[in-house]
């Protein structure tokens, strides 16, 4: 471990990797001092808020793509519904016609 410790303009360019130094790399892993400044200058710069906004953030267009994809999914279940109606009355109709109903009950 050295007696001088690196200065924070030093450190910074160091973490924010604008600078290259294995001799830094050394120190701020064996100095508990520097590591600690490391620390707090990794709270300075990142934003946590602002990171896991744009992370986040829809990207544009995304709320109509998502209506018009909703509206597709609707006039589908819409036409399925109509062609089992139209498939089950012809199925109905047959069943009628083979085993037509009681006229008791009808009363």
């Amino acid at each position: 471990m050295s007696l001088f410790h690196p200065s924070r303009s030093r450190l910074e360019k160091w973490f924010t990797h604008d600078e290259l130094d294995e001799d830094l790399e050394r120190h701020v892993e064996s100095c508990m001092r520097c590591s600690d400044e490391i620390e707090r200058i990794a709270e300075d710069q990142i934003d946590v808020g602002s990171a896991l906004a744009a992370v986040l953030e829809p990207e544009p267009g995304l709320e109509r793509r998502m209506e018009t994809r909703i509206e597709a999914a609707m006039l589908a279940k819409r036409d399925l519904k109509l062609l089992l109606e139209v498939l089950g009355s012809g199925f109905r109709t047959a069943k009628i016609l083979i085993d037509p109903p009681d006229p008791e009950s009808r009363r």
